[in-house]
């Protein structure tokens, strides 16, 4: 797997969209549905998404030898916690190979030492999920969570040869107001990337006022420190309105990013439940073919998304012919 690669396979999936095949840019795989805290913003467990029978070890491997004959360009694998499903670290090494950049998202909690260990060089990257400073994190997490995490970070950072080590934080109304100096802290013992979310459990969410006045000082780290912050410029700048206009940036039926939740089922949106399929029924490639916009309809029941990639991926498609452009290949590497 190589950055180049990546790049082609993204520019290969705009010209396969105009040309009638929607097949995603990112997927989100569930992998498990094993976790040993309940984050009160967790949409996985806040969710009625299907629960059943997990895919069994060669399901799993079936189903990455889908994914590089599609040549699926990128992966992230997440739970539950990822670091409890024993097929984590085969499905990755094996994803990889097949030249897919695969990313993971934990907790931070329970990789063990010999973990550490296989974690540089199994992923393209690895994101802790840190919710800012320790009194934050912990009332979204529990007592004790952010030593731990913490500690699996620093260790991450220290061993790191091949593998990109971030941190994942999900804006709320108990860390909004201590971002910027949280992210600055995360800078400087060596985080390489930051990527945020906005909290989309209504409960947490930041409120209007806050936002603005923390964007705009999110905004000056990511000009002090380019790279730093995953999200564009334009996100930071849009993500305000992104919230009250949401559902006219709802891409569901373009499959820019599905999931694939732990039993076998097919959600064209990551944060709400929207099932169009079972792999464990028939291929994914099937799955995904355009179908009624009907089977869409459960995705009234959002209050409006603020998902920056669904921004980034939909670049590709308003102009297919520029994602080839030099400029496009360094924007995107930015961005991974």
């Amino acid at each position: 797997m190589n950055l180049f690669t990546t790049y082609l396979r993204f520019a290969n999936r705009s010209l396969q969209y105009w040309s009638g095949l929607r097949l995603p840019f990112r997927m989100s795989w569930f992998v498990n549905s094993e976790c040993q805290i309940r984050c009160g913003g967790c949409f996985f467990f806040s969710r009625s998404f299907p629960r059943g029978e997990p895919l069994s070890t060669s399901q799993r491997f079936e189903l990455v030898d889908q994914l590089i004959e599609l040549k699926q360009p990128y992966l992230t694998l997440l739970g539950g916690e990822p670091f409890r499903c024993k097929d984590l670290f085969p499905i990755a090494q094996r994803s990889m190979a097949g030249g897919i950049a695969v990313e993971v998202t934990t907790n931070g909690l329970d990789i063990s030492e010999q973990d550490l260990e296989r974690v540089d060089g199994s992923f393209f990257k690895i994101w802790i999920s840190v919710d800012g400073p320790k009194e934050a994190h912990e009332a979204n997490r529990g007592p004790g969570t952010y030593d731990r995490a913490m500690y699996s970070l620093k260790q991450l950072i220290s061993r790191r040869k091949y593998t990109r080590v971030g941190v994942s934080t999900v804006l709320n109304r108990h860390n909004a107001s201590q971002m910027p100096d949280f992210l600055r802290m995360l800078h400087d013992i060596g985080v390489e990337q930051i990527c945020f979310k906005d909290n989309l459990i209504p409960s947490l969410r930041v409120d209007d006022e806050t936002l603005m006045i923390t964007l705009d000082k999110i905004k000056q780290i990511k000009k002090e420190f380019p790279g730093f912050i995953r999200q564009e410029m334009e996100f930071l700048e849009e993500l305000p309105g992104l919230r009250q206009d949401g559902h006219a940036r709802c891409f569901l039926d373009k499959h820019l990013h599905i999931a694939l939740l732990p039993e076998g089922t097919v959600s064209a949106c990551v944060s709400f439940p929207v099932p169009i399929g079972n792999v464990k029924e028939k291929p994914l490639v099937e799955i995904l073919k355009p179908g009624p916009k009907e089977r869409y309809a459960e995705a009234a029941q959002c209050p409006g998304c603020t998902r920056s990639d669904s921004m980034f991926f939909l670049r590709f498609l308003e102009r297919p012919w520029k994602a080839f452009l030099p400029s496009q290949v360094a924007k995107l590497i930015y961005t991974l």
